[in-house]
Parts: structure tokens; C-alpha cells; sequence
């Protein structure tokens, strides 16, 4: 009896300490299949990974979602909401992170999609590009897509391995006067030929350097 009483007792205590969720579904430290869709019902999408994903949690309503630290096919990570002003969108994210976010929409032929990304903290992204048309205002970029063509989009922002400006324009500098430099000395004054060897090579630096400056984004 003693035993049936404290059993009773245990049943209310264990259900008041169990944590109390909202309506939006919160998953905590996943590894998440290509084969796996999320649908934002208000609109009709879906949202796929191109590949494996990694990420913390995620929040869902019926017309935005939000990934906390997401990568795919990156070393590095961000956190991202997504959404949409448009019915029967399909998004596929290709990659996520390393300041970049890679996606392909989908839709209804003859039809205008419209993609929200909620950038949070990323902040103004440096470049958009595969978009027909894009904005960013309040921490959102308003991306649109003529169909039926899939728009192949990517999106970058500033992030931890960027080259500050200061540092591109340096490079920028050094790399024109290790070009020009070394050539001026050569055809204005005519040192010999050893010296003209070294003074080439410096210029081949220089624009090595320059050259560079593609490879930095």
C-alpha cells in the first residue's frame, strides 16, 4: 500500500519537472539526411539538403525556419532563417557556412518566387549572385526567381577567414610597386644581368600578388 502511494506521489512530481515546449518544434544536436524535407505548410515549400547536415537545433513554424549553426559541405558554420512570400517554392540548400549560403529554387512555371532570408547577425551579405532580383532591408534579403528554370543562388557574407579591406589594399599596393618597380629599373636604367634576374623575379612576385586578390573573397 505504502509502496502504491509513493508510486502515485512520483507520477505528478515527474510530469511537473518535464520542460514545457511552445507550438514551434525545437530538436537539439542533429545530423540531418538529404532524404529528410522540411515543409512550411503556410506556403506549400519545401525546404531540402543537397547533402548531409549538421546543425544545433532548429525552430519551424508554419512559414519560416530557423537553423542555428548549420553546415553542409562546410568546415565552418552559420545560423540562418528562411522563408518565403510565394506558394510551391522548393529550396535546396547546397551549402551552408564558411559565410555562404548555396541554393537552388524551384517552382511553378510562369511563376515569380519569392525567397526570405533572415540574416540575423550575418548581417549584409558582401555578394548575391543567380538571383533575378534581390533586397536587403531589416535584416532580410528578399530574393526572387522566375520559373520554370531552377535559380541557382549564392550568397556571401563576411566572415571569419575574409581579408579585412585594409589588408586587400595593402596587397594591392606592395603588389603594384613589386611589379612597375623592378621594370622601371630595368628598362630606364639598365643594371646587369644578374641584377636584371633578381628585379624580374621581384616583379613576378608582385603580380603573383595581384593575382591573388581574385582568390580572396
Amino acid at each position: 500500500m505504502i509502496k502504491k502511494k509513493c508510486l502515485l506521489l512520483t507520477i505528478p512530481i515527474l510530469l511537473f519537472c518535464l520542460p514545457i515546449h511552445n507550438s514551434k518544434a525545437t530538436v537539439e544536436s542533429l545530423y540531418w539526411s538529404p532524404d529528410v524535407n522540411f515543409k512550411l505548410t503556410n506556403w506549400d515549400s519545401y525546404i531540402f539538403f543537397h547533402d548531409w547536415a549538421t546543425f544545433n537545433y532548429f525552430i519551424i513554424s508554419s512559414t519560416t525556419i530557423n537553423f542555428y549553426n548549420l553546415s553542409v559541405t562546410a568546415s565552418n558554420s552559420l545560423s540562418v532563417a528562411l522563408g518565403f512570400e510565394s506558394y510551391e517554392n522548393n529550396v535546396t540548400i547546397y551549402k551552408a557556412g564558411d559565410s555562404t549560403l548555396e541554393l537552388e529554387s524551384q517552382g511553378r512555371t510562369g511563376v515569380t518566387g519569392t525567397i526570405l532570408v533572415y540574416c540575423a547577425s550575418l548581417g549584409v551579405p558582401t555578394s548575391v549572385t543567380g538571383a533575378t532580383s534581390y533586397n536587403y532591408a531589416d535584416g532580410t534579403l528578399t530574393l526572387t526567381a522566375n520559373y520554370p528554370l531552377p535559380s541557382h543562388i549564392v550568397i556571401k557574407w563576411g566572415g571569419e577567414g575574409e581579408f579585412p579591406y585594409s589588408i586587400r589594399l595593402l596587397i594591392l599596393i606592395v603588389g603594384f610597386t613589386m611589379l612597375f618597380v623592378p621594370l622601371f629599373v630595368i628598362f630606364y636604367q639598365k643594371p646587369p644581368i644578374d641584377k636584371i634576374i633578381l628585379l624580374l623575379f621581384v616583379s613576378f612576385i608582385g603580380f603573383a600578388l595581384l593575382m591573388s586578390l581574385g582568390d580572396i573573397t
